[in-house]
């Protein structure tokens, strides 16, 4: 019992740090977050040897872009998965609330950035946050299904 409370304090701060991470990008000006994605495009780009055009570049940030969106709510959806896990519900509850947290999160941090002025909210955006959190949900849920599977089957066999 003690070891759940630790683990799920543990996971909690790291999910935690992970949605202060994405509030920090999120206050960013429009300006400052593409000039870090565009230049770390080029960099990417520039060590494996393609050199692109500024407008090819453009259209990579973009898709840069769309990948660290997905990214970071894949990596909080399984963040918040992982805590729900630690919770003894049905899978389908801790699922739903998984999405459901991230979901929200998303939603707040376009509308925080709508409301910033810094930059513009995009429902998009949203969507797609709420895609890669329900990839990392997913995960964590399939991954968390087979060790229990497994630790049943070894609890199965010692009772042997």
């Amino acid at each position: 019992m003690r070891k759940t409370v630790w683990l799920r304090a543990v996971l909690i701060l790291l999910t935690g740090a992970l949605m202060g991470t994405i509030f920090l990008f999120s206050s960013q000006t429009s300006g400052a977050s593409n000039e870090l994605s565009r230049g770390l495009a080029e960099i990417l780009l520039g060590r494996v040897g393609i050199h692109l055009t500024a407008e090819q570049i453009e259209a990579c940030n973009l898709v840069l872009r769309k990948i660290a969106h997905f990214s970071l709510y894949f990596l909080l959806g399984a963040g918040v998965m992982s805590v729900c896990l630690t919770v003894p519900w049905k899978m389908r509850w801790r699922f739903l609330l998984a999405v459901l947290i991230c979901a929200l999160f998303a939603a707040s941090d376009e509308l925080h950035q709508y409301l910033s002025g810094a930059r513009n909210g995009n429902v998009l955006d949203v969507l797609l946050d709420s895609c890669g959190a329900i990839c990392g949900a997913t995960a964590v849920a399939w991954i968390g299904k087979k060790v229990k599977s497994r630790e049943e089957r070894v609890q199965g066999e010692r009772l042997r």
